[in-house]
């Protein structure tokens, strides 16, 4: 432990504030961890030393007046990759997780898969080339699942001298993301499902603590919205009409507190025309992709960007 006058139960309680409410002041991290503000201090202190946060001059949302605001540190760069069967996202993100750079891979099922993770490593570093000055980071690798991750790990490790943060699964991202949302209201139980880009679904339970673990009952979701979005045709309407039937279908054996949709091409209608469609007591939540981010790649940067503390300043 590098800072013996913080504990580290006080830095991961400063770390949790930091996560949610970025930007901060020092008296809202304070008022957020119950912590004494010499602790706090000195735990700020030890972020900016270390490049994790920056500080500059800003407005108090409180009182109105002058303070200083912290925020993530601008010269770092957390690479995130999202790895599918078909394709590959690659974004770039900043600290503050937005994207300075992204592309699209095409891969092929048939493909070695030792031959799409090459790819993917070469494209990722051509974008890190064209972004500039900035301390590039170890990369989080988002997958589903169908190459291998210690075939992923040994092949951005060799490309890029850095082993990843993260090989992580798409429901274990969006859990990490769900936790820093307002919710509408208090629920045990969550059916997420992204349509459009990086068609996904999974259900999260939250536990005892209050943290959402995806459920092995979501397992099947994926691949039963993919096969009724295939079901109809691809228009908007298509769309609009595959989804209330995969809810409603869903339903009638599987009863969520709240169904999450993002809706990453922004067609489907807001909840209100879904919720006449199910149970009494089920909420519906529509989003957007915020950032031009999905919630499962924010949820993957998220997640890195945490590791990426701990390791720095509780290893």
């Amino acid at each position: 432990m590098p800072y013996p006058s913080i504990s580290p139960a006080a830095l991961t309680r400063i770390l949790d504030a930091l996560e949610a409410s970025l930007p901060t002041t020092g008296k809202a991290l304070a008022e957020a961890t119950g912590l004494g503000q010499s602790t706090v201090t000195r735990a700020i202190s030890a972020c900016l030393s270390h490049g994790i946060l920056r500080s500059e001059t800003g407005i108090s949302p409180d009182s109105g007046r002058p303070c200083r605001v912290l925020s993530p540190a601008k010269n770092l760069l957390l690479p995130v990759l999202t790895v599918t069967r078909e394709y590959g996202a690659v974004r770039v993100l900043d600290m503050e997780l937005s994207p300075m750079a992204s592309a699209t891979v095409e891969l092929y099922p048939a493909s070695p898969p030792e031959e799409s993770a090459r790819l993917l490593a070469r494209r990722l570093l051509t974008l890190l080339r064209g972004c500039g000055e900035g301390a590039v980071t170890a990369p989080v690798l988002l997958t589903d699942g169908t190459l291998p991750s210690k075939i992923l790990r040994d092949v951005f490790t060799h490309a890029l001298g850095k082993s990843p943060l993260a090989v992580t699964g798409q429901g274990e991202a969006v859990a990490w993301a769900v936790k820093s949302r307002k919710l509408p209201r208090a629920a045990a139980s969550l059916l997420f499902a992204s349509i459009g880009e990086g068609t996904h679904a999974c259900l999260l339970l939250k536990d005892g603590e209050g943290l959402w673990h995806p459920s092995s009952l979501g397992d099947s979701l994926t691949h039963t919205l993919l096969r009724t979005l295939r079901s109809t045709e691809s228009s908007a309407e298509g769309i609009r009409r595959s989804t209330a039937v995969f809810l409603t279908d869903l339903c009638r054996f599987l009863c969520p507190d709240l169904i999450y949709v993002e809706d990453a091409r922004s067609i489907l209608p807001d909840g209100s025309f879904y919720t006449p469609l199910l149970p009494d007591g089920v909420d519906i939540l529509i989003s957007h992709a915020e950032g031009g981010l999905t919630m499962a790649e924010r949820g993957a940067a998220l997640a890195g960007r945490r590791m990426l503390w701990d390791k720095i300043l509780l290893e």
